[in-house]
């Protein structure tokens, strides 16, 4: 019994002194195995880390590329710093009405030479062609017109209404004969003078003045002669309406024109055609 006992321990040492070199190979296996998979763990770690940044470094740039292209147009005032670009989305208040450029001027009307000279003064000159057969006033057929002449002064308006004053004077013929009733010699002479108001329109054609007027006023013919010795004087006035036409060329401040015009003379007076000219001049 106390054999097989020492028997039996001789063999478990035994067994113990050959597996506890093989159990110490094992477990410093076994550490090393679980160093080794946690030095790979760390490695992979530190490589994944590695990674992460060389891809973020990249992107770090090129967002300061971008950033930095995106400033650099803006900074046109050259102070170096950068300008923030306007979001092309952004509302903008349109330009307020004195913001926006004024609209040229329209261009001046040309207007006609001496147009801007509203006040006239002119003379004028002619022949009156006496249109009645009315024996004269004392009995002798003498013409009171014939060649005449006179003045003239208006004021033109904006709107082409012309008024004036007038003033003429015929110089008339004096004639000469017998009278058939008594065999004795007479003689006779007769002029007239003419003065009124004119009101007439203005009608530019280019740069001539078409004036429509009227003429309305007093006209008194002066008379004189003998018949049958007896010495006769006598001044007779009557109303006389005047319509006629004028055409008138001016240059700057004088014009130069001509007229015809209807003399009407009511009552014991003569009525007469002028044709007469016109010189004159223009002012401000």
């Amino acid at each position: 019994m106390p054999l097989r006992v020492c028997s039996i321990l001789g063999t478990l040492v035994l067994a113990l002194s050959v597996t506890s070199p093989a159990f110490a190979k094992k477990k410093k296996g076994d550490d090393s195995s679980e160093n080794a998979t946690s030095g790979d763990s760390s490695a992979k770690k530190k490589k994944a880390k590695k990674s992460d940044a060389a891809d973020a470094a990249p992107a770090e740039a090129s967002a300061s590329d971008t950033a930095s292209q995106t400033k650099k147009p803006d900074d046109t005032l050259g102070t170096g710093e950068a300008q923030e670009t306007p979001d092309s989305n952004t509302w903008e208040r349109p330009p307020a009405e004195e913001e926006k450029p004024a609209a040229p001027p329209p261009k001046p009307v040309e207007k006609p030479k001496g147009s801007d000279r509203p006040i006239s003064a002119a003379l004028f000159a002619g022949w009156a062609f006496k249109t009645d057969r009315q024996v004269g006033f004392v009995g002798v057929s003498a013409d009171p017109y014939r060649f005449g002449g006179g003045l003239r002064g208006g004021y033109s308006f904006d709107f082409h209404l012309y008024v004036g004053l007038y003033f003429s004077y015929y110089i008339g013929e004096s004639t000469s004969g017998q009278s058939q009733a008594t065999g004795l010699s007479s003689t006779g002479s007769a002029s007239y003078m003419q003065f009124g108001a004119e009101v007439g329109y203005d009608w530019w054609v280019g740069p001539v003045i078409v004036r429509p007027s009227l003429e309305l006023g007093e006209a008194l013919a002066f008379t004189s002669g003998t018949a049958a010795g007896i010495n006769v004087k006598k001044t007779v006035g009557d109303f006389m309406a005047g319509p006629g036409l004028a055409i008138v060329h001016p240059w700057d401040n004088v014009f130069l024109g001509g007229e015809g015009r209807f003399l009407i003379v009511t009552g014991d007076g003569v009525s007469a055609f002028l044709l007469a000219a016109t010189f004159g001049m223009r002012f401000e």
